[in-house]
């Protein structure tokens, strides 16, 4: 789930894009998947369902 984070030097970033740049540090599909859970629920990232974008959430 780290690896998602350290792609936070974008504020956006599409799931497909961040997907093929991080998938060699998951096992498969499911385990990126349940990292991008994680982080929507600790509300590090929202998600743009009809644009296919993951925005960081900026924290002050």
């Amino acid at each position: 789930m780290i690896f998602l984070l350290e792609a936070q030097e974008y504020s956006e970033i599409s799931i497909t894009e961040l997907f093929t740049n991080t998938i060699s540090k998951f096992q498969n599909a499911d385990e990126f998947i349940y990292s991008l859970d994680v982080l929507y629920i600790l509300d590090e990232i929202e998600i743009d369902f009809e644009n296919e974008i993951i925005k960081y959430v900026k924290r002050n």
